[in-house]
């Protein structure tokens, strides 16, 4: 690997992870990172924490330097500067770009249009589904995945772009959105544009949070694609299910199962993740819809955030109150309702919402009676042909496109 005296003290410093800003407050005091490698030989103090200083000290010695680099060289690791041909042009364009890029795979990837997958670190069995379905189908069509590989949504669409890849033979390359809350998420498809993404395929935390930054994605000429859950900015379409529907469908399920039962009138309680969620706010809507005109009373709806072990507790109140049934809007929830009535051994009728290997066991075991699973097959598929059509110009006139409910009972 032939690096110059500036790259190989660049790599040094990065080494011990110099973030882009604090090295750019370095250069103006010092002039260069070989001046930096001599301030801190004559010890100089340079505000660096001890770990750090340790760090750049032990790669000052012998050749450890030297050493590390010809192991990168030896992983067929590419080592991209700003001033490399390489070095993508839309990165050097944001504050305090990253001034050493460490590059394994092929840079033809690079070069081809780009789709980022943004999502959650803790997804539903329904997201994951999805985001697989969605990789797998963008790298089949030979876009770039642009993923985070972390937790949740990321590892999904990495994993199913790979399967795409090791199948087809289609080069695909993965980057670094954070993703986790409505912050992360707007860093995400900031730095979706900055890689150079072509299309964004969303399912946005909220209606609003994230609307700016989409809203600057398409300024730069970027389609979007919202599935499961859209923002407050037009898209060039959105595959999702029609939660107001589908809360119905679960609510007329819920109503056939209490018949089953010999039960013709009583409480329902009603467990949702928070008030902001539009997607389970709709679904709670259909439910309570499908009751109307009945002999049954709905109680006030009591908020989970989605977590289990909290749904769980609220669900034991409902039952305390004398419930005959329980709805949860999400996985969270309808797997906490799920538990609360099996701890209670009484006969509850459950209904929820989403799929996973807990959801389903509760229905086997008989202590929920029905979830609403969402098809994320249909989805995902649905999702990449639009984003490949609109990366190629075809007209998608912002369409909806209802995805649909499946019923999952116990077989």
């Amino acid at each position: 690997m032939n690096l110059t005296a500036e790259q190989r003290r660049l790599v040094w410093l990065s080494s011990a992870e110099i973030t882009p800003d604090r090295l750019a407050v370095l250069l103006k005091v010092f002039g260069s990172a070989a001046d930096i490698w001599e301030a801190l030989r004559d010890g100089q103090a340079l505000g660096f924490r001890p770990k750090t200083i340790e760090t750049l000290q032990h790669l000052q010695k012998g050749d450890a330097l030297d050493s590390l680099i010809e192991r990168l060289d030896g992983m067929s690791i590419r080592l991209l500067f700003q001033e490399s041909a390489e070095y993508p042009e839309l990165l050097k364009a944001i504050d305090d770009p990253p001034y050493v890029l460490y590059c394994l795979g092929s840079f033809e990837a690079m070069r081809r249009p780009m789709v980022a997958v943004v999502g959650t670190r803790t997804p539903s069995g329904y997201g994951l589904d999805m985001a697989r379905s969605i990789a797998r189908g963008l790298a089949e069509k030979g876009i770039c995945v642009v993923s985070g590989m972390a937790r949740g949504i990321d590892s999904a669409a990495h994993e199913g772009a790979l399967k795409a890849a090791d199948e087809l033979g289609v080069d695909v390359r993965f980057m670094s959105p954070n993703t986790k809350d409505d912050a992360q998420q707007i860093e995400c498809v900031n730095n979706a544009v900055s890689a150079g993404a072509k299309a964004i395929v969303v399912a946005a935390n909220g209606p609003d949070a994230i609307s700016s930054a989409l809203n600057e994605a398409k300024a730069e000429g970027i389609k979007i694609v919202y599935v499961d859950s859209p923002a407050n900015v037009p898209a060039e379409a959105t595959f999702s299910t029609d939660n107001k529907a589908a809360g119905q469908t679960a609510g007329e399920e819920m109503i056939k199962r209490l018949a089953d039962a010999g039960i013709e009138d009583g409480t329902i309680g009603i467990i949702n993740v928070n008030a902001a969620t539009d997607s389970c706010v709709q679904r709670e809507a259909g439910f309570r819809a499908a009751f109307e005109g009945t002999a049954f009373t709905l109680l006030e709806t009591q908020y989970g955030e989605g977590d289990a072990a909290k749904s769980q507790t609220i669900a034991e109140n409902y039952i305390t109150q004398g419930v005959v049934g329980i709805f949860g809007c999400n996985e969270g929830s309808t797997t906490g309702a799920g538990n609360a009535i099996k701890a209670s051994d009484k006969d509850i009728i459950g209904v929820g919402f989403d799929k996973s290997d807990a959801i389903l066991g509760l229905i086997d075991d008989g202590f929920l009676q029905a979830t609403m699973a969402q098809n994320p097959d249909v989805m995902g598929y649905e999702g990449v042909k639009a984003a490949f059509a609109a990366i190629n110009g075809e007209d998608l006139d912002g369409k909806v496109v209802d995805t649909g409910v499946s019923v999952l009972v116990k077989e």
